[in-house]
């Protein structure tokens, strides 16, 4: 896949990473490049180098809902990858789990130089493409992906965020109270909330797991 002007938007907690329209400056960078030696330098990170003697991380489109499955194959391959990812809990019909998400859905890193068998790379399960720009892999800026892997670390060691917070509306799907919207008032547990709603003109207090509560409309 060839994009000539730009890259499907990375974003990071609804922000995007890279800017399609950032400016292009020519520069200098010493012991990156061995034959195409001047690049271009987006102010995002991204960086414009065909040949590279030391290993830069070049940015892999996989197919949809298969960049974990590139991520294995890849490795398999021993290929270095890094792919960003993020915890988020999950309702499901008796319990709440937590599941780990991509943050850049369809893409991954991989750390790559001339020397490395880039057609294995296209021909993997589950990957797409190597991203290019007027036909040259579009690597980015080992800033770009210490940055990253700090705010993976972040997010891991704060954990997921509970389903429901204190203040949220909700509609009660199942008992005596289904299909009654209430306010969530605290959370009592990894499982339970506390609810407020009013019925028959008066306020009620209960306590239900939340597999029974989806968020109101």
């Amino acid at each position: 896949m060839n994009h000539k002007t730009s890259v499907a938007a990375l974003q990071l907690n609804g922000e995007a990473l890279h800017s399609s329209t950032a400016k292009l400056w020519p520069i200098k960078i010493k012991n990156c490049c061995k034959r195409f030696v001047t690049v271009g330098v987006k102010q995002t990170g991204i960086v414009y180098c065909m040949y590279s003697q030391d290993k830069c991380w070049y940015l892999v489109q996989c197919k949809p809902r298969e960049s974990f499955r590139a991520e294995l194959h890849l490795k398999n391959q021993h290929y270095e990858c890094f792919h960003p990812t993020y915890s988020v809990k999950r309702k499901f019909k008796s319990s709440v789990r937590s599941v780990i998400q991509p943050l850049f859905p369809h893409y991954l890193f991989v750390l790559l130089n001339q020397q490395d068998n880039w057609s294995a790379i296209r021909s993997t399960r589950g990957v797409n493409s190597v991203v290019t720009f007027n036909g040259i892999p579009a690597s980015l800026d080992q800033k770009v992906i210490t940055a990253l892997k700090f705010r993976c670390m972040q997010m891991q060691s704060i954990g997921s965020e509970p389903l429901f917070k204190a203040g949220d509306r909700v509609l009660i799907t199942e008992g005596c109270f289904r299909q009654i919207e209430a306010i969530v008032t605290a959370v009592t547990g990894e499982e339970r909330v506390s609810l407020l709603f009013n019925l028959f003109n008066r306020e009620q207090h209960v306590e239900l797991p939340v597999t029974v509560l989806d968020k109101a409309s």
